[in-house]
């Protein structure tokens, strides 16, 4: 069996630079080359959305807590950006709103993605979009 030489793939400027100083302790050298790869497989995992992907999500008041309400709320907040934007085209998917459950509370929030491919008139268009509704609702967007 080929052992691997975890010096080989270090130089001062990685973050990984102090496993040098492993290799010439007591812990073997496949111990050090096992860690080294399983750091190395973060960076080769594929990112949960697409890089043209924007991704938003609205938390709507306190005060609106069930299903219905945040439903209707999200209808509000469409005719709204209607309102700001008609007929606008855009570049590939539109912007929409979804109602999904809220993993850290016991209630219901807003969400959306919207690919917008090389067309970044889009994401500052929905940027903008998200920031009328902040004026004009209390929500809390990130």
């Amino acid at each position: 069996m080929i052992e691997l030489n975890p010096l080989l793939f270090l130089d001062s400027f990685h973050p990984l630079h102090k496993l040098k100083r492993l290799s010439e302790s007591w812990i073997p050298r496949r111990v050090i080359a096992s860690i080294l790869l399983e750091s190395m497989d973060i960076f080769n995992r594929p990112p949960a959305i697409s890089e043209d992907t924007l991704q938003y999500t609205l938390y709507p008041p306190p005060g609106l807590a069930d299903r219905a309400s945040v439903t209707s709320f999200a209808a509000c907040i469409d005719s709204f950006v209607e309102s700001l934007l008609p007929e606008f085209i855009w570049h590939r998917d539109p912007f929409e709103l979804k109602v999904v459950s809220d993993p850290d509370n016991d209630g219901w929030m807003l969400e959306g993605r919207m690919r917008v491919g090389d067309c970044v008139d889009d994401e500052w268009c929905v940027v903008w979009l998200l920031k009328e509704v902040s004026k004009k609702w209390e929500v809390v967007i990130r």
